[in-house]
């Protein structure tokens, strides 16, 4: 009895437990846009029109202001050949003063008058991060671009505070982050992308880590719940992987909740037969 009461209750969890998982798994994919990734309204363009900068003039300063605003790693200014005219950083990234970019996704976008927002691997710094990248005006005509740089290290920090094993993968099926560190810049799926050798500093060969991997377990009681979630993050389908070990989460009281109940069952049965068997006794004396 005791068996089948615990399993009833094992059963109500694991409902539960689902339903909050998803739950969860929603909430971080909203952290992560909002927190992580611009959204509409707030690209560097809006950033510069509400700061009003002219940069023709004090540019340092002005690019220490925007990096302080928008906690950025690295903010810099390329001339219209792609080449970083000024720049601003933290103390852990390079000077890539003098260095061209002009073949970058973002530079070229924004030459021609868009604001760009970009994932890729750093050329130089061989970093993951996100770029954002907007046109400077001068009398109607594009003199630079304006480039703003976060570090992914910011996102692996955030997922690192989660119980829950957890990837973020992009369009690509690359794991740009997770707070697994192993899970790094694997790829999920065993496909025949050709990869974009700019977006990823020239890296091409991605091991690979199988889906059949994450969701068996390793052992009879590692029972978890596996949630594959897609959002759109800067038009482009993203997803969030999440395993959550349920040993992490389960009352270690259920087991003897269940014998609990099953006695206090066995006992209410037993005062029932007791009862019924007076009655019958006395049925007898009469």
């Amino acid at each position: 009895m005791s068996i089948v009461t615990y399993q009833w209750i094992n059963s109500a969890f694991l409902e539960k437990a689902k339903e909050q998982h998803t739950k969860d798994i929603h909430f971080l994919a909203t952290q992560i846009r909002k927190d992580y990734f611009y959204n509409e309204g707030k690209t560097v363009s809006s950033l510069l029109t509400k700061l009003e900068m002219d940069f023709t003039k004090d540019v340092s300063n002005k690019l220490n202001i925007i990096k302080d605003v928008t906690n950025a790693d690295i903010v810099y200014l390329l001339d219209r050949s792609g080449t970083v005219t000024h720049m601003v950083r933290n103390p852990r990234e390079p000077d890539i003063t003098g260095k061209n970019y002009g073949f970058r996704p973002y530079f070229k976008n924004a030459i021609m008058g868009d604001n760009f927002v970009y994932t890729a691997i750093g050329v130089t710094t061989k970093k993951r991060g996100i770029y954002f990248s907007s046109p400077i005006y001068k009398n109607d005509r594009i003199t630079s671009v304006l480039v703003l740089k976060r570090n992914f290290e910011e996102i692996d920090q955030y997922l690192a505070s989660h119980d829950d094993s957890i990837l973020l993968i992009n369009p690509d099926g690359i794991i740009f982050s997770s707070n697994k560190p192993e899970w790094r810049l694997m790829k999920i799926e065993n496909t025949n992308n050709v990869y974009d050798k700019f977006r990823y500093a020239e890296l091409t060969n991605f091991k690979i880590l199988k889906l059949q991997q994450l969701r068996s377990r390793t052992s009879r009681s590692d029972a978890k719940i596996y949630n594959d979630y897609s959002m759109n993050i800067l038009g482009e389908p993203w997803r969030i992987i999440s395993i959550r070990h349920l040993v992490n989460f389960k009352p270690k009281s259920m087991y003897s909740l269940a014998i609990v109940l099953t006695l206090m069952f066995l006992a209410t049965v037993n005062i029932f037969l007791y009862f019924v068997l007076q009655i019958n006794f006395q049925k007898n004396q009469e």
